[in-house]
């Protein structure tokens, strides 16, 4: 139910979607269309009146670590080394 348009030529982007207002850039794309002001007004009020019916969800994010591959494991250590040898001189 939402609506995105980016222009690629000169990186315009703007969007809209259920329980948010219609932004300044998205009126301005529907006046670039030729949308009429009237019913630019209309959709303008008909976002607002939605607004408080749409229920957000949230969404819980799930943490969990990556375990670094073999090989990582395997040249951790001799790059600490030199890291830390690189320190110690300078």
């Amino acid at each position: 139910d939402a609506v995105s348009y980016h222009c690629f030529n000169c990186n315009f982007k703007t969007g809209w979607q259920p329980g948010r207002h219609i932004s300044f850039k998205m009126r301005k794309l529907l006046a670039w269309l030729g949308v009429d002001e009237n019913t630019r007004q209309m959709l303008n009020i008909e976002a607002l009146r939605i607004k408080d019916t749409v229920v957000v969800e949230n969404v819980e994010e799930e943490n969990f670590e990556l375990e670094k591959p073999i090989f990582l494991k395997d040249i951790q250590e001799p790059l600490n080394w030199k890291i830390s040898d690189f320190i110690s001189s300078n």
